[in-house]
């Protein structure tokens, strides 16, 4: 991107100089070549250091940020290990693997990228310990997310304390909310049950399917009824500490349960509101919130932990 930068910058300044000299000069003839580290530059109001053209466009080269877009994000795509790869099912990308490079520090929090939406949003998650809750908090508490206190919880509460600045690059977006009728489907017929109900909103959280995408490991991606706790926890970013909430809303037996996911990779259903005793340790599950940003902003950074992604 510098590069590309440096050299339409260069080209420009130089054929501005040679045509004001080879036009405005009398005498000069067209065929006459000026280099441009020999034309003197006033750099008397422009704040640079530089006296001459080529030091001038070297000194303002580094002061470019080498930005990338979303976009450019999707010229790196891989097929196996670690890193951006193509959805098969949807036109998303999910970072896939132990520890890609999809590290975003965002509104004073580390996130890292769930995927690149179809309309160019990137889909991150709050990778630190923002809540202990429990999913409903009343006599009347609904395990659908719509209704979900939790929902509340996220979309207020917490929105409330997020800064103006980074609230200008969320958006509202549709989630996936559908019922899981049976968790043993293949992935395919996962996902559509996922799409069957949308929710729009700005804040939510991270859904089976997305969790299951999340894994380089391809025996680990297909269904629910061959994953393996003990292959599988090592061969995605989504392992975290301690138990947290995730999207999941499955039917067994005529009745309804939220899903819940474990450091050991164990995966929960649960049909507790918690509402006569929300405060209690089994109720009282880690909130890892999940927003999109807009598709235009500009990224710095490599998206490593020690180099992140961040907003320009």
């Amino acid at each position: 991107m510098k590069e590309k930068i440096k050299k339409v910058f260069k080209n420009r300044i130089l054929i501005f100089i040679l045509s004001g000299l080879v036009f405005g000069t009398i005498g000069v003839s067209a065929a006459t070549y000026f280099k441009s580290i020999d034309v003197t530059y006033d750099n008397t109001e422009s704040g640079l250091s530089a006296n001459n053209v080529q030091s001038a466009i070297d000194e303002l080269y580094t002061k470019i940020p080498d930005n990338t877009i979303v976009s450019d994000l999707k010229q790196n795509i891989v097929t196996k290990g670690d890193g951006l790869y193509k959805d098969e099912y949807e036109d998303r990308y999910f970072f896939k693997g132990a520890n890609p490079n999809n590290y975003i520090a965002f509104d004073g929090y580390m996130w890292r990228i769930i995927s690149i939406e179809p309309d160019g949003a990137l889909k991150i998650i709050n990778m630190s310990r923002i809540y202990d809750r429990a999913w409903g908090e009343n006599s009347d508490a609904s395990l659908d997310w719509k209704d979900a206190t939790l929902n509340k919880t996220l979309n207020e509460t917490y929105y409330n304390t997020i800064s103006n600045d980074s609230k200008n690059y969320i958006i509202s977006h549709d989630f996936n909310v559908g019922t899981i009728r049976r968790y043993n489907y293949p992935l395919n017929t996962l996902i559509e049950q996922e799409n069957s109900s949308k929710w729009n909103g700005k804040i939510a959280l991270i859904t089976l399917t997305e969790y299951l995408r999340t894994n380089s490991n391809s025996s680990c991606d297909d269904t629910l009824n061959s994953f393996n706790p003990t292959n599988c926890s090592n061969t995605t970013w989504l392992k975290m500490t301690g138990d947290y909430w995730w999207w999941g809303l499955t039917r067994i037996n005529d009745e309804n349960y939220v899903l819940n996911f474990n450091e050991e990779g164990n995966i929960y259903f649960s049909n507790r509101t918690c509402y006569n005793n929300a405060d209690s340790y089994g109720c009282q599950i880690t909130v890892h919130p999940v927003v999109h940003l807009k598709s235009d902003i500009k990224l710095s950074g490599s998206g490593t932990s020690l180099d992140p992604y961040k907003i320009n």
